[in-house]
């Protein structure tokens, strides 16, 4: 499953959020396990992201992956993994709002993968103290660079 708002929700106690189509029909077959596996996709993963984001029932086939020492799947090739347990499940419109523990985290390398506007981009970091216009988007504007495709 590909999912676009990841975020960190609290750091005491640890825990991350991310949001998920109701819809979803891989949500609805990986959320009852109670434990999943995040890989953050590197900038030359973009075919992965592709296939995660289809509706096909096999989106592992042409995936290199691997399982992690707590038992979830990790991408081969992503930036980091974080696997995690979920706490809560809460109803947000027409999303769900997943809160989970991590349990594990590594790092791999690369440059991460990250979307916006509908487009994937490679996330480029600000020169430390180069100004940041928060009016027209903040770091969006100063840390992503179009990848093209």
């Amino acid at each position: 499953m590909l999912v676009g708002s990841f975020r960190a929700l609290s750091s005491s106690p640890p825990l991350v959020s991310f949001n998920v189509g109701r819809s979803s029909r891989t949500w609805a077959r990986v959320s009852s396990a109670g434990r999943l596996g995040v890989s953050v996709l590197a900038s030359d993963q973009r075919m992965v992201s592709r296939s995660f984001e289809s509706r096909g029932d096999d989106k592992f086939r042409w995936v290199r992956w691997h399982v992690s020492g707590t038992g979830v799947p990790r991408l081969d090739g992503a930036v980091s993994w974080m696997d995690v347990d979920i706490r809560r499940v809460l109803g947000v419109g027409d999303h769900l709002m997943v809160i989970a523990a991590p349990v594990a985290l590594a790092e791999g390398a690369g440059v991460p993968l990250v979307a916006r506007s509908g487009g994937l981009f490679a996330y480029r970091a600000r020169t430390p103290g180069a100004a940041v216009s928060v009016g027209t988007g903040g770091f969006l504007d100063h840390g992503l660079a179009d990848g093209g495709g």
